[in-house]
């Protein structure tokens, strides 16, 4: 997992023996290390934003998204409360797949996670039929 901005909420919310927590205080830095785990053969099973901590959040995501190899990791955004201004800014930011906030127990988080993760991989299948429908259309054009 990968957690942009410390919280202690998100730390006990997400502990897991079998999977190592890597937190890091900014984007560019969040960037770095998925291009690192990518390199290595690996990648975090989801993000962790804590937004209260976290700028530029919408070039995040769209990078995250834009990225075949990263598309299919599911987006949590952490704020403290959700405030109607706050609602406002995470409509605008496309990549998101759950809010969690305070209130959240770890046995919803656990299934948010499992839902997402489910989207994800659907989508990720759907667009590589769809990349596969295409190259079978070209070749038979040129054929």
């Amino acid at each position: 997992m990968l957690c942009i901005g410390e919280n202690d909420f998100i730390s006990k919310l997400t502990h897991q023996d079998e999977e190592r927590l890597i937190t890091v205080n900014n984007i560019s830095i969040a960037k770095r290390i998925l291009k690192e785990q990518l390199q290595n053969g690996g990648k975090p099973s989801y993000i962790i934003c804590n937004l209260n901590d976290c700028t530029q959040l919408g070039d995040f995501t769209r990078h995250i998204r834009a990225s075949k190899e990263l598309s299919d990791i599911p987006v949590f955004v952490y704020l403290d409360r959700l405030t109607v201004e706050s609602k406002q800014e995470l409509r605008r930011t496309p990549g998101i797949d759950q809010v969690i906030t305070a209130d959240t127990t770890k046995e919803q988080f656990a299934e948010q996670l499992v839902a997402a993760q489910t989207i994800r991989k659907l989508a990720k299948d759907k667009a590589s039929s769809e990349r596969r429908s295409v190259k079978r259309a070209q070749r038979s054009t040129t054929a």
